[in-house]
């Protein structure tokens, strides 16, 4: 028994000498945070579709300018002001679907909408930066699922919605959940995204660009005008008040007025191989930042406005942590299909 005892006493001492040493039997250290608008993993990027068409992509980055009901650190955003700054009015909405990456659908009608409008808010998890996040419960909803994992937004306006079923929460094709989107023939994919007065008109994608006799380049830079680009989109140079580079989540350059009509048309935009149909677009000085490195900034949305004003937010200089936001949104959209 002694002997016994012994041995129980060294196992309990190596064991305890263990747990103490550096690294072992305790809790890892957190990763540092990330500086505000810097992303540190590939952002998913969830799309609005209205009756099918794609509408506009929920990130900080691409919002209308809406009130913050939030803090300054922790925004929160007004659904029913969303979808109004996007062409939606909510008093025309019947439903928005809300699904997660399993096909499992939230809701809220659009009398839910209406007359609770206070109550449907959401954020982004990083504050600025980050997936989307619902902000209110189930509670006394005519569906009262919550998806947490919020991948897509539908929204019917003039089509009916598809019913839900009740025991799985999802709409059921074949015997289980679909995942696909009501009227979508395709979704939305990769290139970069250029918005009118924020609403989408379309994304720029190299091969839209590039002639097929021209396809033997595909390993070289592709360069034009970016004039040349939003014509092709369909958007007059003259219409255009004001530009917004964005970059990620931060606006990295702004034309307006004078500085766009007058160097606007000599700006050229360039497709790289391989970054997944993000621009480098070569934007004067006089479109920056203080501070901002020569580096033609990566862009992965531009917003043109013609009739609304264009937004409040604040210029910031380009930098290697707008490049990396930038190329972590291509990064995460690898697996998308042009």
């Amino acid at each position: 028994m002694r002997r016994s005892s012994g041995k129980s006493a060294v196992l309990g001492a190596l064991l305890l000498v263990a747990l103490l040493a550096p690294g072992c039997g305790s809790r890892p250290s957190p990763e540092p945070a990330a500086p505000q608008g810097e992303r540190t993993a590939p952002q998913v990027d969830v799309p609005v579709y209205v009756d099918g068409r794609p509408a506009a992509v929920l990130r900080y980055g691409e919002l209308p300018e809406l009130p913050n009901v939030g803090t300054e650190r922790a925004p929160s955003f007004p659904l029913d002001a969303y979808l109004e700054g996007i062409g939606i009015p909510p008093a025309k909405v019947k439903l928005v679907y809300f699904y997660d990456a399993s096909g499992v659908v939230g809701s809220v009608t659009g009398a839910e909408l209406v007359n609770q409008a206070g109550r449907f808010l959401f954020h982004f998890a990083s504050g600025r930066s980050g997936r989307p996040e619902l902000g209110w419960t189930g509670a006394g909803l005519a569906n009262e699922r919550i998806v947490h994992d919020l991948r897509r937004v539908v929204v019917f306006v003039g089509k009916p919605a598809p019913g839900i079923d009740r025991e799985l929460g999802c709409i059921v094709e074949a015997g289980g959940c679909s995942s696909s989107v009501p009227y979508v023939n395709r979704e939305l994919g990769k290139g970069t995204r250029v918005y009118v007065d924020s609403e989408l008109q379309g994304s720029i994608k190299r091969r839209t660009l590039v002639a097929p006799h021209e396809r033997e380049t595909k390993e070289q830079a592709v360069r034009r005008r970016l004039s040349a680009v939003l014509v092709h989109l369909g958007i007059g140079f003259d219409d255009i008040a004001a530009v917004e580079l964005v970059s990620g989540d931060e606006v990295v350059a702004r034309a307006k007025g004078v500085e766009w009509a007058s160097k606007g048309p000599g700006v050229d935009v360039i497709l790289e191989p391989h970054m997944h149909g993000r621009l480098r677009v070569e934007a004067p000085g006089s479109w920056r930042a203080r501070g901002s490195s020569e580096l033609a900034p990566l862009v992965t949305s531009i917003l043109v406005f013609r009739d609304k004003p264009h937004r409040s937010r604040p210029v910031v200089p380009v930098s290697e942590a707008t490049e990396r936001a930038a190329r972590l949104g291509a990064e995460g959209s690898k697996s998308e299909k042009e």
